[in-house]
């Protein structure tokens, strides 16, 4: 990543692979940011792909992006959830989603991020109080 030039697919999918098992990717992660090459966009489809195959841990790669937010990059954060959040909620939200969505409120929140995302109202407006419930009702209230 310090070498520069471009960052392509294959980086950002070594990235996402590698979130959940190694503080290097985190470093990756902030270091591409850095530089301006992380394509947020590009770096949360890889990521919320492999989620939804099953080969990567929510829970693991939530820690490692909160592990990114708490270096001060709560932006930077927020603008992969923001991309990475709508296919990981529709239809059966991912096992995990809760840990997600309580990032992403906070990175909204110390970020003063605002705007709806809809894929978020569906499951805060469910009844009950599960986590992932709880969590989109409090990312919905924070991006309002």
């Amino acid at each position: 990543m310090e070498c520069g030039g471009p960052a392509g697919f294959a980086t950002h999918w070594q990235i996402a692979r590698l979130l959940d098992h190694s503080d290097r990717a985190v470093d990756a992660l902030l270091v591409l940011a850095a530089q301006g090459e992380l394509d947020s966009r590009l770096l949360a489809g890889q990521s919320q792909a492999r989620l939804r195959k099953g080969l990567g841990t929510p829970d693991r790669t939530a820690a490692a992006l909160r592990a990114a937010a708490e270096t001060g990059a709560y932006a930077t954060v927020r603008s992969v959830l923001e991309a990475a959040l709508p296919p990981l909620l529709r239809d059966t939200p991912i096992r995990g989603a809760g840990a997600w969505l309580a990032l992403a409120a906070e990175c909204a929140s110390r970020c003063g991020a605002k705007g709806a995302i809809p894929e978020v109202e569906e499951p805060a407006a469910r009844k009950g109080s599960t986590v992932t419930v709880r969590n989109a009702r409090h990312l919905r209230d924070v991006l309002s």
